[in-house]
């Protein structure tokens, strides 16, 4: 019985030590966050993952632990090829989950989790979403650490099979035990409430906390969660409370038109992929980036303090089309028995007489986006396949010259008045243009730079254009993103700046020009807004204010994965659902906001599940 629990015991740590090493590998991976950072906050980090590790590795001993039990029945030579083909499978989900996660939360900010598995139906997206990965670097690691695992692993079972001696029947209920014992470190010990992702949280540096969790446990519980009846995750006080802390913040009023010299005009809503503030010089980003753009911001009117509501194309087209703010783990976008019971600009217009079109270079089934253009009232709806083969220059379909130019003719014979939406894809992972680079080198950073430098010429070539078009002086322009970006320079998921986007109002109905009116706001404000100044009704459009209503309050929320990050005029502060605590903070006033945002929170997720 000794060489079968030894056995056991030294499974379970080869485990451990696999997880140990990838944590190593994640701080490796992820070096360019660990400015600043102590090394007795790495080597903290290792302590406060030790729970997970050992959660998940119970997990896997389970099946050993059963399969060892059978060895007082059956020759261990008959059990011990079972357990080298289940550890083989094991092996290759924990070092598969593991790489991957270790690109994912370089790009997205949080650990692996279900959300890769919501856009498993469009994997030609996927698969160019990733392009600009190191996929040479995540293979060799993948390979590397499977074949090394598997091969340490099956030593391991060899060496210990052909040391057991035979055992008795009357021993096997003991090993049944044994197995069932596991649940104590599954679920962490003997508490009333099982183990969580928050017992690894320990830092004010919060890629500590995120180096901490195993994400192989991450990715399983999300998993398992998924598939249960929806909570509200976030609620942390009376409903009533709540409600009476965020109401003040939209109490609205319609006001006479603010910027805009005509009621009946043409809309065209340009939504730039990724356009952060941080690629505008002017908004003390990045120089020589965006120049048209700076151009373009002479004639109009530029708002300065918009925040995107998160850092995901389907939340920010949801924002900006239905004025609705994201859900921090969920999002409406991919629901369409939601996403049907939403306001939508479209909608909107195309009452108002409208014709309404949407463009996009890509494929509109990634996220459920079509399902929920359908629902919003887009009467035509353009994506890849209406562009010839030959045109299909960019991973993702059409690049953002070759979409601008099919806007650009439909607008010459465009039945008046018009709303045309269009959505750009070229600033998008891989960062691949169809141009010349301007910022030298293959790294990420330059190749984005260029993307956005490529988007900013196309767009400036389309305006141009559109000045010869009869329809020109009745049309307003709108420009925005659908999202910030961490690049150019990495800024992480609690730093404001990851969410603040410039917005661009253009054209000849704009009553003064050459213009910039500084006000914080959010995506969602857009919707009443655009609908105020053209005197259309915005009342239904409960999570929207009036960017240009004095008496508003002044705020943005921005939601990430497991918090939010709230941004007045007087700072901002983020908070962390796990943690339980602040994981940035640069308010004054932080303890009474972090309330508010709690509230807001806990109010519009469950508008959003009660849809």
């Amino acid at each position: 019985m000794k060489q079968r629990l030894l056995f056991l015991a030294l499974y379970g740590l080869a485990w451990l030590l696999l997880f140990t090493f990838f944590r190593v590998v994640f701080y490796a991976y992820q070096f360019a966050l660990l400015e600043n950072i102590a090394i007795s906050g790495i080597l903290r980090s290792f302590y406060y993952g030790l729970p997970l590790d050992l959660s998940f590795s119970a997990y896997i001993l389970v099946i050993p632990a059963l399969l060892i039990a059978f060895t007082t029945i059956f020759s261990a030579h008959i059990i011990r090829p079972i357990l080298k083909l289940y550890s083989a499978l094991v092996v290759i989900f924990v070092v598969l989950v593991q790489t991957v996660d270790l690109e994912l939360f370089r790009t997205w900010g949080f650990r692996i989790d279900n959300t890769p598995l919501q856009y498993i139906d469009t994997p030609g997206e996927m698969w160019a979403s990733s392009a600009s990965s190191p996929i040479l670097l995540l293979v060799l690691i993948f390979i590397f650490t499977m074949v090394a695992i598997n091969y340490g692993l099956g030593k391991l079972i060899d060496r210990s099979f052909r040391s057991f001696p035979e055992m008795k029947i009357y021993y096997f209920p003991v090993f049944i035990v044994l197995m069932a014992s596991l649940i104590i470190p599954i679920r962490g010990g003997f508490q009333l409430a099982p183990i969580n992702q928050s017992i690894a949280y320990f830092s004010t540096d919060d890629i500590l906390n995120q180096a901490a969790l195993n994400a192989p446990w991450v990715f399983f519980h999300s998993v398992m969660a998924s598939d249960g009846k929806p909570v509200n995750p976030y609620v942390s006080m009376d409903w009533e409370k709540a409600d009476s802390l965020v109401s003040p913040l939209y109490k609205k009023q319609a006001l006479p038109p603010q910027i805009l010299n005509k009621d009946s005009l043409n809309v065209v809503l340009i939504v730039w992929e990724s356009f952060t503030s941080n690629v505008v010089a002017s908004l003390n980003g990045e120089k020589g980036v965006t120049p048209k753009f700076e151009e373009l911001m002479k004639e109009g009117i530029l708002i300065e303090g918009m925040f995107a509501t998160a850092s995901r194309s389907d939340k920010g087209l949801v924002a900006l089309l239905s004025g609705y703010p994201s859900q921090g783990n969920e999002s409406i976008m991919k629901i369409p028995n939601k996403t049907k019971k939403l306001p939508a600009l479209a909608h909107d217009f195309k009452n108002a007489g409208y014709k309404t079109s949407f463009y996009y270079g890509g494929e509109l089934e990634f996220a459920n986006m079509k399902s929920y253009l359908m629902n919003s009232g887009f009467e035509n709806i353009y994506g890849k396949e209406i562009f010839d083969e030959k045109d299909m220059n960019s991973k993702w379909g059409a690049h953002d010259g070759v979409v601008f130019n099919k806007l650009l003719e439909d607008m010459k014979t465009a039945e008046t008045p018009f709303f045309k939406n269009i959505f750009t894809l070229s600033s998008h992972e891989p960062f691949e243009v169809p141009v010349k680079s301007v910022f030298e080198g293959k790294d990420e950073r330059s190749l984005f730079l260029n993307s956005m430098h490529y988007t900013d010429e196309v767009l400036y070539d389309f305006l141009q254009q559109a000045k010869q078009l009869p329809s020109y002086k009745n049309t307003l322009f709108v420009i925005v993103a659908d999202h910030g970006h961490r690049l150019p320079e990495n800024v992480q998921t609690e730093n404001p700046e990851k969410y603040e986007i410039p917005v661009l109002w253009y054209g000849e109905p704009l009553q003064f020009k050459d213009s910039v009116i500084r006000r914080v706001c959010q995506q969602t404000d857009l919707a009443y807004t655009l609908l105020n100044e053209l005197k259309l009704d915005a009342s239904a459009y409960k999570w929207s204010n009036n960017i240009f209503d004095a008496d508003t309050h002044q705020f943005g929320l921005a939601t990430a994965k497991n918090g939010f990050v709230w941004i007045d005029t007087l700072g901002a502060v983020s908070y962390d659902y796990l943690a339980h605590s602040t994981i940035y903070n640069a308010h004054p006033k932080a303890d009474s906001v972090l309330e508010l945002g709690r509230a807001h929170l806990q109010l519009t997720f469950q508008d959003y599940l009660n849809k």
